[in-house]
């Protein structure tokens, strides 16, 4: 337990580390907590080139061609998880560059980072066969809006007998 004096000069140092004050001290450690993105909360961390992303982006797109606003989710999520499994693909990479000293170090942050691409690619793989599944259901929906609905009654059947007829009488003419 600790004594009154040593609780008092505890206080005392905790005022005199309060962190940066100055804009410039702030801006200089605000991405310190950044290493390798894997914790990112924002998409585009520094580093990242917002304009690659917005390019990849447009590349999904083009290749899925969305039509509807289900598949245009499905895409936008697509992109999102691809973008952040090849971060954490490249930051794997980095960790074991980077020479962490022994395995033992190394092994709980790579588990982690497994686990994490692990997510991904199943996230991945649900979210395109959702997509195919929509894309699919929409062409048939559509092909089936395309054909000509048959009679579903004498009286429509032999309407639309006798306009097919009339419509051959005029071509003979």
């Amino acid at each position: 337990m600790a004594s009154p004096a040593q609780i008092a000069a505890n206080r005392a140092n905790a005022l005199l580390s309060t962190g940066p004050a100055t804009p410039e001290g702030k801006a200089a450690v605000r991405l310190n907590a950044i290493k390798y993105g894997i914790h990112a909360e924002s998409l585009i961390i520094p580093g990242e080139d917002p304009e690659e992303f917005e390019q990849f982006k447009e590349f999904q797109i083009d290749a899925w061609h969305p039509q509807t606003t289900a598949e245009q989710q499905c895409v936008d999520q697509l992109t999102t998880d691809s973008w952040r499994l090849n971060r954490l693909l490249n930051a794997e990479s980095k960790m074991w560059d980077n020479g962490i000293d022994s395995l033992e170090q190394k092994a709980p942050v790579l588990d982690r980072v497994s686990r994490m691409i692990d997510r991904l690619q199943r996230s991945i793989r649900q979210i395109t066969r959702e997509l195919q599944r929509l894309q699919a259901l929409n062409a048939k929906n559509k092909a089936k809006s395309a054909a000509p609905q048959p009679p579903t009654n004498q009286s429509q059947y032999l309407t639309q007998l006798l306009r097919l007829q009339a419509d051959s009488d005029q071509l003979d003419e």
